[in-house]
């Protein structure tokens, strides 16, 4: 359990130390903050054409718009539950997709080549890129956010529809699938879901494989915690989910593992760094220690394990 004190402690940091896009979403969390405080500060990373760039994803410090920044933002609205068509933000992000920009033989593109002119990750390296990675990473994202929030009669919504078929009918073909992948098929997914329209893709074996999948990469990795691997928290969105129940007791014994595995400062370190960029990558540790603070202990809430803090559901 994460004594009160100690979440305070991490509160404390993040107002110290996080970026103001992290910060605005702590506080929506977990100090009943407002959503257009999340929104004015994500619109800082968008650029004119609505894609994102700027380091949004905190590895990659290319200022242009890019498909996996996109996503990013993506995932910062569905983390929110944010669902307003109108907002202009999210209209800008639907007009980015229509353009096709970074689209590419069917998919949109994990690395840009303009990410070389700039500090970045390794895995951000335009040579790093692979047909596997890019298979479903952006693009089962970007998707499920078309299904989600585009107009039912516009292309850019059948080309979503299309796109989902062919997603769901490669993941159900492909039965070896990595973790970041993986979590695209979830949101994925998700919005299929949310959009209600599972009968027009093989939604439900879909969302079985998917359970059977993410449990399968989980436990294989359970002993390895600590770096690069799969977690729960990583797919289990709810105490008693689908994938949490294949888990067992593990949910919860990773949100005691987190509590445990806080460095002196009270937050998380990251397990990962990238050289060639000694300054620029201490920021965006930092950056990301902030990004881990709020994961986290969404997850410890929802596990139930912070003390005083009762799980809630914003969406």
């Amino acid at each position: 359990m994460l004594e009160w004190k100690e979440f305070d402690r991490i509160r404390v940091w993040m107002l110290r130390n996080a970026r103001p896009i992290d910060l605005a979403r702590w506080k929506y969390h977990f100090e009943e903050g407002s959503i257009h405080e999340v929104m004015t500060c994500l619109s800082a990373y968008q650029n004119s054409d609505g894609g994102f760039g700027h380091a949004l994803e905190a590895d990659s410090w290319n200022p242009s718009s890019t498909p996996v920044q996109t996503a990013a933002a993506v995932g910062i609205l569905k983390e929110s539950g944010f669902q307003d068509r109108r907002d202009g933000l999210v209209s800008a992000i639907l007009g980015y997709l229509d353009s096709e920009s970074g689209f590419r033989e069917g998919r949109w593109e994990n690395v840009a080549q303009s990410n070389d002119s700039y500090p970045h990750a390794p895995w951000w390296s335009y040579q790093s890129g692979s047909k596997e990675r890019e298979r479903f990473n952006p693009t089962a994202t970007l998707t499920g956010f078309i299904l989600l929030f585009a107009e039912r009669n516009s292309g850019l919504f059948k080309k979503g529809i299309l796109l989902a078929d062919e997603l769901i009918k490669e993941f159900l073909d492909n039965k070896k699938i990595d973790m970041h992948p993986l979590i695209c098929i979830q949101d994925l997914l998700e919005d299929i879901s949310k959009a209600r329209v599972e009968n027009l893709v093989r939604y439900e074996d879909a969302a079985k494989a998917f359970t059977e999948r993410a449990a399968e990469l989980i436990l294989s990795d359970r002993d390895n915690w600590g770096g690069y691997c799969s977690y729960p928290s990583h797919f289990v969105k709810s105490k008693g989910d689908e994938v949490d129940r294949r888990l067992g007791d593990l949910s919860i014994k990773e949100a005691e593992w987190l509590v445990s595995r806080r460095n002196e400062d009270g937050v998380w370190d990251i397990s990962w760094n990238w050289e060639g960029y000694p300054k620029e990558f201490a920021i965006s540790e930092n950056w990301w220690k902030g990004n881990l603070a709020v994961r986290n202990c969404m997850f410890l809430r929802a596990m139930g394990k912070i003390e005083g803090l009762r799980v809630r559901e914003r969406i």
